[in-house]
């Protein structure tokens, strides 16, 4: 996945990849509400969206 960050937005870092997998990991419900906050880029939200969540993302 390829995300463009524009300036002042808190850049992926390693945690992001650690919390990606865990998520990837964790049985989801198609329709489960995830709220994800201090989103920056949006990475996770948009993983667990692909997944089937109803996401609301705040940073």
């Amino acid at each position: 996945m390829l995300f463009l960050r524009p300036p002042g937005v808190y850049a992926p870092q390693d945690d992001t990849s650690l919390l990606s997998a865990a998520l990837r990991e964790e049985p989801l419900v198609p329709g489960a509400r995830v709220l994800d906050l201090g989103t920056g880029t949006g990475a996770l939200a948009v993983a667990a969206a692909r997944r089937g969540a109803r996401v609301t993302a705040v940073d």
